[in-house]
This record gives structure tokens, sequence and C-alpha cells, in this order.
């Protein structure tokens, strides 16, 4: 337990650090930072993401995996058209995409199957949002 509290402290000290290094950066650096992140970070996070599909979809047939596959990459893809075309509204639905997928990720481990479907969706996205 008290190593799980010591890697949260770790990311909580290391988020505000880098809000207060951001507001000393020009906008060149920040967009440069932010690119070399997504394209580091967030393929790897991307890969992550594929494996875990590829284990939970392990007991299933070769179609359905392939589907699951299908349906992430046209989430993505949908994303980065939707952000490229209308920005505000793609930032908006990656902060709310983002938060569900936060707060399914971390709250996933406990068992909530008597929680109607409605309210564990509101606590993943209200959960999410906190971290994020």
């Amino acid at each position: 337990m008290l190593a799980i509290l010591k890697k949260y402290n770790l990311h909580f000290f290391s988020t505000i650090i880098f809000l207060i290094i951001n507001t000393f950066l020009k906008l060149e650096y920040q967009s440069f930072i932010s690119f070399f992140l997504i394209f580091s970070f967030g393929l790897i996070h991307g890969a992550n993401d594929i494996q875990l599909i590829q284990k939970k979809t392990r007991n299933y047939s070769v179609k359905f995996f392939m589907y699951s596959i299908l349906l992430y990459s046209a989430i993505v893809l949908l994303g980065i058209l939707v952000f490229f075309y209308i920005p505000k509204f793609g930032l908006l639905f990656f902060i709310f995409f983002s938060s569900f997928h936060f707060g399914e990720q971390h709250l996933s481990t406990y068992n909530k199957d008597s929680i109607n479907l409605i309210i564990k969706n509101i606590l993943y996205i209200s959960y999410g949002s906190t971290i994020l």
C-alpha cells in the first residue's frame, strides 16, 4: 500500500512541476515537447492498449480480435480527425474520453458487477477527471 501511495505522490508532484514549467516556456517549446511526448509515450500507451485488447480477447476468435483492433484504430483516427477539423470539440472529446479511460483503468480491478452501468460510467468519468 505504501508503494502505491509513493507512486501516486510521484505522479501528483510531477504533474505540478510540469504545470509550473509550462507557464515559463514559449509556445514553440511547448509544441515540441507535446509532439515528443505524444510520439514517444503516446505510442507506448497505444501499444499497451493493443496488448490489453489481445489479453481480453484471448478466449475469443481471431475475427473478434481483429474487429476489436479495427474498432480501436477507428476510434483513434476519428479522434485525430475531429481534433484536426473541429479543435475545440476535439479537445473536449479528448478530455472526456481520457477521463473515462483513466477511471476505467484505475477502477477496473474492483468488483463492480452489482453497480448500474450508468453509475459505473459516471464513476469512471468523475474519478478519471480528478486524475486528469
